[in-house]
Formats: C-alpha cells, sequence, structure tokens
C-alpha cells in the first residue's frame, strides 16, 4: 500500500496535545509531573504535568526577585513564604510530610528540591490544579500557580474567579452573522 491509502497503521488523530478546561470537572486533572526543572539564569522552574490522556499543561513558576525590587521587607518575605509553600506542596508529594530543605537563597532551596523529587517523577501519579489565565488572544489552561499538586485531589479547591474564566471561555462566539470576506489577488494572466 502506498502513500494514498488507508489501513490498519492509519491513525485517525490523536486530538489536542494540551490540556483544556472546558467544564468545571476538567480544573482537576490526574497524571504525572514530566518536568520540573530550574531555568538556566535561574529565574524561573518550568514545569510540565501530562495527565492520563497524554495531554500537557505548562507553568513556569517565579523565584522570588531581589529584596530590593519589592516595596517593602513584608511584601519581599510573603514572595518568599509563597515559594517556599510551593517547593513544599511539590516536595512533600514525592518525598513525604517529614520531608525538610534548607539553603542559602531561593535558588539553592529550588536545586535541592529539584535534584531530590526528580528520580521519583515517573513513580508518583498525582492530582493537578489547572488554572485558566486570560491573555491578548484568549483564555489559556496552565498548572495551577498555588499548591497545585495533590495526592488525593481531595484537598484542591478552584476559586470563583477561575470558575467565572471559565464562563467567560465558554460564552465566546464566534461573529457567526458576519459574512466571510475573499480578497481578490491581481490578475496574473499576463505573467
Amino acid at each position: 500500500m502506498g502513500l494514498f491509502s488507508i489501513d490498519a497503521n492509519t491513525s485517525e488523530g490523536t486530538g489536542s496535545k494540551s490540556i483544556n478546561v472546558r467544564s468545571e470537572a476538567d480544573f482537576v486533572q490526574q497524571g504525572k509531573i514530566t518536568k520540573y526543572e530550574l531555568s538556566d539564569d535561574k529565574k524561573y522552574i518550568n514545569i510540565e504535568f501530562t495527565n492520563t490522556k497524554n495531554q500537557t499543561a505548562n507553568k513556569r513558576l517565579y523565584l522570588p526577585k531581589d529584596e530590593s525590587s519589592y516595596d517593602s521587607g513584608d511584601k519581599y518575605k510573603k514572595a518568599i513564604s509563597i515559594f517556599m509553600g510551593n517547593m513544599a506542596n511539590v516536595s512533600r508529594k514525592f518525598m513525604g510530610d517529614t520531608y525538610k530543605c534548607e539553603g542559602d537563597s531561593v535558588a539553592s532551596v529550588a536545586e535541592k528540591v529539584i535534584r531530590d523529587i526528580t528520580p521519583k517523577l515517573n513513580n508518583v501519579t498525582l492530582f493537578c490544579a489547572m488554572e485558566l489565565n486570560k491573555g491578548d488572544k484568549g483564555i489559556y489552561t496552565n498548572v495551577g500557580s498555588f499548591s497545585p499538586f495533590s495526592l488525593t485531589g481531595e484537598d484542591i479547591t478552584i476559586m470563583s474567579k477561575q470558575k467565572d474564566l471559565l464562563k467567560e471561555k465558554l460564552a465566546y462566539k464566534p461573529d457567526t452573522d458576519k459574512p466571510v470576506e475573499f480578497k481578490t489577488m491581481p490578475d496574473s494572466s499576463g505573467l
């Protein structure tokens, strides 16, 4: 059989490769973390989550900036606290509730957590909170920003802001009553 044939090996297509929240049930996905890596410049962690349908969602988890970048010491401490909460969330899913980690900087803690959990990523199936983010070109699905991982999924809460974004996303309708415009090309018959 040649190029123009259908046989037992012909694929029907696999659908979307990305996780897409289309209902409230889609906010919590089961699967595995397939990437959890610190960027070369140590400014963010690249997170990739793959669900049981082999669809993925991503997130860049930014490390807090230098203390001088914040308006006050309290805002800096809050940024550190939020980041450490995310590090605790992911590390405890792989290392247990008694896991401890200490460093001389946010980046050193991130490096240690990544070093410790990376060998175990393929061994743990967990639940991940998805979040919708509104951009210039639409509403997109990403891994959640704050403590997105759970072993049971029961402790994941979906905020009302996320439910409102879902309603907005589902309410979008393209302009179906607008006529399609076709542009005419210059006549090339004289070429």
